[in-house]
């Protein structure tokens, strides 16, 4: 005898499917077609997240800020603070995107610090050269 909901093979004696659970299901035999099977929902395949946190530049931030050009160095050490949050938080791709903008400010303040550093050095140089000083 077979169920006639899930196709299991049952004893003559059986009132249920141990399979299934189906109550007429000793009283049939094996069904001429297969039986139905429900499709399994495709689970969405997520990424494994990598156990490295991504490089947040906090410490160049702050060399930045105070050495070169304040207001992009701070905006460089909010974007650094965010690296390790979001990356606790599992928003690995953020984090990332977070410790790239951080980067970003850090270059734009060392190469603006520097070129107004070499602006000033012009400027003293022509001040000397011209007999004015500069107290």
């Amino acid at each position: 005898m077979f169920c006639s909901h899930c196709g299991a093979e049952l004893p003559s004696t059986a009132n249920f499917c141990p399979s299934c659970g189906c109550k007429s299901a000793a009283n049939t035999e094996y069904p001429a077609t297969t039986p139905q099977v429900q499709p399994q929902p495709i689970l969405q395949q997520t990424q494994p997240q990598p156990a490295v946190c991504p490089k947040n530049y906090l410490t160049e931030s702050i060399l930045v800020t105070l050495f070169c050009c304040l207001p992009f160095g701070i905006a460089g050490i909010v974007q650094a603070g965010k690296v390790s949050s979001l990356f606790a938080a599992g928003r690995y791709q953020e984090a990332e995107a977070a410790g790239r903008q951080a980067k970003t400010y850090v270059n734009i303040s060392f190469y603006s610090g520097l070129a107004f550093g070499l602006i000033y050095f012009v400027f003293l140089l022509i001040a000397a050269a011209s007999g004015i000083e500069i107290d």
